[in-house]
């Protein structure tokens, strides 16, 4: 009486139970990015010329950063060098272009 008792319990169980703990293991897309791995010049013990590449690398990166700040464009200047516009001085521009 007990085996028909227990076989009666098991024959609720869904039988699907192992395929849809397989089925939620499938793997999302991270949003996390991966992990960078380090180029071999930056080991502990890097080869003369992998140590040199990598040198010669950050050495580039900081010359672009100093170029773009040397060779930007220049800042607007809050004071104009020269003397004040009168308002007739704008109505003979805008009459010479055509706008008044």
């Amino acid at each position: 009486m007990e085996n028909s008792e227990h076989d009666k319990v098991f024959d609720r169980l869904p039988l699907t139970l192992a395929s849809n703990k397989e089925a939620k293991k499938v793997s999302k897309p991270s949003v996390i990015p991966a992990v960078e791995v380090e180029a071999p010049e930056c080991s502990f013990n890097p080869a003369y010329e992998s140590h040199q590449e990598s040198l010669a690398q950050a050495v580039a990166e900081e010359m672009q950063k100093v170029y773009q700040n040397e060779l930007g464009p220049d800042s607007i200047p809050f004071v104009v060098p020269g003397h004040a516009i009168d308002d007739k001085d704008v109505s003979r521009v805008l009459m010479y272009f055509g706008f008044a």
